[in-house]
């Protein structure tokens, strides 16, 4: 069980943080895009800056809001939105592997009662979920989808697992701890 947790953790968590926050991770992009001859030529050829640092001031300057801090050209937007795209891809085979291990056997991922693994997976699958809501209806996970509603349906599920504390503050000096 812990296995699972720790591959939602390596497998899905870093694609779904991709795809939310692309911008988050300019670097990645970057190499990404010059993995591609052909992408990175694009992006040089449209853009001056495309020199500068992806993030960087210089990299920012041109329609900013456009996709991001660090897009300003069109080219800039089909290089992101490909990027997002791979890294929807590669959420989506983990999210397959998911639906299939509910199409073996049981409504949760290890049986028919909930475990640890269900409530540690279900707030990145919500996540997932809620990033787009339409390619998640129309994606190839139907249990999965059945099993994310019903564990959204607990009220448990939203009280304990999703409930939202106070941040943590350090004491002022001189304050009771």
């Amino acid at each position: 069980m812990l296995d699972s947790i720790a591959d939602c953790q390596t497998r899905f968590k870093p694609h779904l943080d991709r795809s939310k926050y692309p911008q988050r991770h300019a670097d990645e992009l970057r190499a990404w895009a010059a993995r591609d001859g052909a992408v990175a030529t694009a992006v040089a050829e449209s853009d001056p800056r495309a020199g500068a640092p992806w993030g960087s001031p210089a990299g920012s300057a041109h329609a900013p809001g456009l996709v991001g801090p660090e897009f300003g050209t069109e080219r800039h937007a089909a290089v992101l939105a490909a990027y997002v795209a791979a890294q929807h891809a590669l959420a989506g085979a983990y999210l397959q592997a998911l639906n299939a291990r509910l199409d073996e056997g049981g409504a949760h991922l290890f049986g028919e009662r909930p475990a640890l693994a269900d409530f540690a997976i279900a707030p990145f699958v919500r996540q997932y979920a809620a990033v787009d809501a339409a390619r998640w209806a129309s994606g190839p996970w139907p249990a999965l989808r059945a099993w994310l509603a019903g564990l959204l349906a607990r009220p448990e599920f939203e009280w304990a697992v999703m409930r939202k504390v106070p941040v943590w503050q350090a004491p002022t000096s001189g304050a009771a701890t």
